[in-house]
């Protein structure tokens, strides 16, 4: 029988007015239940705190030893009015009252369906467990794991209604004594903890981004501490490339670089944990901001340091994310570039471009192309006597769309410089004939991409005119 044909149910609750989702229940389950219901209210009417926590040790295996559990006929039931009640600060003595408590919450958090969710905010759940957070000091370890796990669950929802009561519940500011208390003690709650704020990052776009600017700060005090656990650094840096690629605006990158958050992320680059460094390049390469504040950031924060070690590891991702930093920088000012260069990483950038896998070669070429571009007149020449003219043509062909159109664009600049010279012949197109790419840009004016194919006419036309 289907839960909206039993009426007498819904007559028992008096909190819901959210259409809850149809489920098969059988009668011997929906016997069980209507048993524990008339268990709470009788102990509730005679303040039988034993007899409460037995009856929700009963409800609690019911949601854990079923495959699907009732959930819809538990919320339309008095059950969730008992246990919001009873999760009040005046019944903290109640430690296992209060722990079947949480776990049914939890259990029931677990729903797949949103509106189950919405009932259970509704009914006042986030302000119950709000209540446990800030009483942290009074509830056992096991009991706040089970409530950063109950919110984790609520939090790992899509449902905006969600989401925007867990940020607007002042969850967030809340985590602050906690953290700092219990990062002392590498306490066991700081896994559950992790969870939920990951979870709470994967906002739906509708959330405002202010309201996930407190989230912000508690990352922050998370990265500055260094005895952190992996996975709390995991889930941290997870949730903050969350936000990054999900707002994905310069506002927030700048509520970032305010913070102090730049320098911390790029501090855990060095991590032990790879998954915290891939988190962190993530982070790094999806900031929504072509600004000299944040490359400067990033250099005064000594990212090249951090990622001339990464650069030794030979891990493709890590590759890869760091060469797309680096080629962020190279396309920076002048002093920018010039850091660049000077660094150790640039040593990398050239063999990289000579590996076997293009992939790899592609992001470091745009280290190269950006600093071509972008340098000085100096800086070109720099570039132009170490060599580049090989590197922009090594298996030119080979490389996407995209980065040939870089190449071009950088050979364009070079091939600039050599106008300069009073030669009668420009000395950079000599060169490159010399060297036999005149062929190579000759065979790309066929290429099946119409971009390729009239940036190297226009170069040959501009440059090569002495071979017409």
């Amino acid at each position: 029988m289907c839960i909206r044909d039993r009426e007498s149910m819904d007559s028992m609750n008096g909190i819901l007015t959210i259409e809850l989702p149809e489920e098969q229940v059988c009668e011997e389950v929906r016997q069980r239940l209507e048993e524990i219901v008339a268990s709470l209210t009788l102990a509730d009417e005679l303040s039988d705190f034993d007899s409460l926590t037995r009856a929700l040790s009963k409800l609690r295996d019911i949601l854990t030893s079923l495959m699907d559990p009732p959930r819809t006929l538990i919320l339309k039931g008095r059950a969730l009015e008992f246990i919001v009640k009873y999760l009040a600060p005046s019944f903290r003595s109640e430690i296992a009252l209060q722990r079947e408590c949480v776990w049914c919450l939890t259990n029931l958090a677990a729903s797949p369906h949103s509106v189950h969710l919405e009932t259970l905010i509704t009914a006042g759940v986030v302000n119950a467990l709000h209540g446990l957070v800030l009483d942290f000091e009074r509830i056992s370890d096991e009991v706040l794991s089970i409530t950063f796990w109950a919110l984790a669950n609520l939090a790992g929802d899509p449902s905006y209604i969600v989401k925007n009561t867990l940020l607007s519940s002042g969850l967030c500011e809340a985590l602050a004594p906690v953290l700092t208390h219990k990062l002392r003690r590498q306490s066991e709650s700081l896994r559950e903890l992790g969870s939920f704020i990951y979870n709470l990052a994967r906002c739906p776009p509708k959330v405002a981004r202010a309201k996930v600017l407190p989230l912000l700060d508690v990352y922050a005090l998370i990265l500055r501490e260094q005895n952190c656990t992996r996975e709390l650094n995991d889930s941290t840096t997870l949730g903050l490339y969350s936000l990054v690629s999900g707002y994905q605006d310069q506002e927030l990158t700048q509520e970032l670089n305010s913070r102090g958050l730049i320098p911390l992320i790029i501090r855990r680059l060095e991590d032990d944990f790879i998954p915290v460094v891939c988190n962190c390049l993530l982070i790094l390469s999806s900031l929504e901001s072509d600004t000299f504040e944040l490359r400067q950031s990033f250099l005064d924060a000594n990212i090249l340091m951090y990622l001339e070690s990464l650069l030794c590891m030979r891990k493709p991702t890590i590759l890869k994310k760091s060469f797309f930093i680096i080629s962020f920088l190279a396309a920076g000012t002048e002093s920018q570039i010039e850091a660049v260069l000077d660094s150790n990483v640039f040593a990398h950038v050239k063999k990289a471009i000579l590996c076997e896998d293009s992939s790899i070669a592609g992001f470091a070429m745009l280290c190269l192309t950006n600093a071509a571009v972008k340098g000085n007149f100096k800086q070109k020449i720099r570039l132009f006597c170490d060599g580049m003219l090989e590197l922009l043509f090594y298996r030119l062909e080979q490389f996407s769309s995209d980065v040939i159109i870089e190449i071009l664009h950088a050979l364009n600049h070079l091939l600039e410089l050599g106008t300069l010279s009073n030669a009668e012949v420009n000395p950079i197109a000599e060169k490159i004939d010399e060297l036999g790419y005149y062929k190579k840009l000759e065979s790309l004016q066929g290429s099946p991409c119409e971009k390729i194919s009239q940036d190297c006419i226009y170069l040959i036309g501009k440059y090569f005119d002495m071979r017409s």
